[in-house]
């Protein structure tokens, strides 16, 4: 199995005309940003839903009305975390999961530890919704030192500063545009079903949006797998 790295796909044609058809994938490669194209009899395309929606993939033909309203139609969420490494645990470490009522509505309502699971000193912070879009324009420093000012409040001011951290920012990385997808207000799950639906038996639908248990890792590897038997089937037929 070749994996190409830094390939930024531009467009897919997925219609070509011809015996049997197939599919093109144009790209960016390389920091020189060269175009580079693939070719293929049937492609399984996993992009997140905040791709897809974004629409910085230039489909050739456009994807039909269907497919493009239930893009539209579904919601991407942002949830984000910020990962805290101390020095020792100051915090019940029998417990899995802290939760509070924040000052603010999504910040910094739950903590999880990892001191029962892992047996390591950390603590992962969670901001959702707007406030987990509001973060991201926060640079590190700022936005640990909120984190600890939610922790002081549920633990005093004596506990250690941290000794080293990780944050995601779904929402501004171009290759996810959040963090995982949500039934949207005037959304139903048909257009779940709508989006894993293959194209002309070559473009194949996968991704934890286009199945049922979306929101999770196990939906997403679940997708993979039904994506791969549709593809399978439909080449040995």
């Amino acid at each position: 199995l070749k994996i190409f790295t830094s390939h930024q796909v531009q467009q897919l044609n997925w219609d070509s005309p011809g015996p049997g058809g197939g599919v093109k994938v144009v790209c960016q490669a390389g920091a020189g940003k060269e175009e580079r194209s693939f070719e293929a009899d049937k492609l399984v395309l996993t992009v997140p839903l905040g791709v897809l929606k974004a629409g910085t993939i230039q489909f050739n033909p456009p994807l039909p009305a269907e497919k493009q309203t239930a893009i539209s139609r579904l919601g991407m969420g942002t949830l984000n975390k910020c990962c805290l490494r101390f020095s020792r645990p100051f915090w019940p470490t029998t417990v899995d999961w802290l939760g509070q009522i924040p000052s603010g509505s999504g910040q910094w309502c739950e903590w999880a530890s990892l001191a029962k699971p892992l047996g390591q000193p950390v603590l992962i912070g969670f901001q959702a919704g707007a406030a987990a879009v509001a973060m991201e324009t926060m640079n590190n420093e700022h936005l640990i030192a909120s984190a600890m000012e939610s922790l002081r409040g549920l633990f005093g001011k004596g506990i250690p500063e941290p000794i080293g951290a990780q944050i995601t920012r779904w929402y501004s990385d171009p290759f996810s545009g959040g963090a995982y997808s949500f039934n949207a207000l005037g959304s139903t799950p048909t257009d779940r079903e709508e989006l894993a639906k293959t194209l002309a038996e070559r473009l194949f639908f996968a991704g934890e949006a286009s199945h049922p248990m979306f929101g999770t890792v196990h939906g997403a590897y679940l997708s993979g797998l039904r994506a791969a038997a549709e593809l399978h089937a439909n080449s040995c037929c």
